[in-house]
């Protein structure tokens, strides 16, 4: 530790009379501190703040559960994968094909992609669906050759974008 302190000082007085460290005279190399020494009468315990959690992490957590609460009522479960499954074709279509992409750019945006990472990133990208009119989620789905989204679906999608 008072080797330490040394060559701090040396650096800082180094610094002082305008000497870079790589300037000086000692051909010193890096030192690695692989462990730390305490001083007689310190404290040997090291004390760290409490765990604070992440709220979008928090949040992210009881919607995925609580979602799949859900998935145990039939009717909502039919709705939820009737929704998904179609909307994960356009999504997947939109990621991989170009023209599928810039058939989707015609409706002034490209649509938003789900992912993983991302907490509220499903949220977005129904809600850029639920941003489409009937007919141009038609007009979509038929571009691409995919299933069309039904009033059912629509109905959902505005359900899970409001809450």
């Amino acid at each position: 530790m008072a080797e330490l302190k040394k060559k701090i000082i040396g650096e800082l007085e180094n610094v002082e009379h305008d000497q870079s460290p790589e300037d000086s005279d000692s051909e010193e190399e890096e030192e690695n501190i692989t462990s730390v020494e305490f001083l007689p009468g310190e404290s040997t315990s090291v004390v760290l703040p409490p765990h604070q959690r992440c709220a979008a992490h928090t949040l992210n957590l009881v919607a995925s559960k609580d979602s799949e609460a859900a998935l145990q009522d039939g009717a909502f479960r039919t709705a939820s994968r009737s929704l998904f499954a179609k909307a994960q074709a356009v999504w997947n279509k939109q990621s991989r094909v170009v023209s599928a992409a810039e058939h989707s750019r015609g409706y002034g945006r490209q649509m938003i992609i789900s992912n993983q990472t991302r907490w509220n990133s499903t949220y977005d990208a129904v809600q850029c669906l639920q941003d489409l009119t009937a007919e141009q989620l038609t007009k979509l789905a038929d571009a691409l050759g995919l299933p069309r989204f039904t009033p059912r679906d629509q109905l959902f999608m505005k359900e899970f974008v409001m809450g």
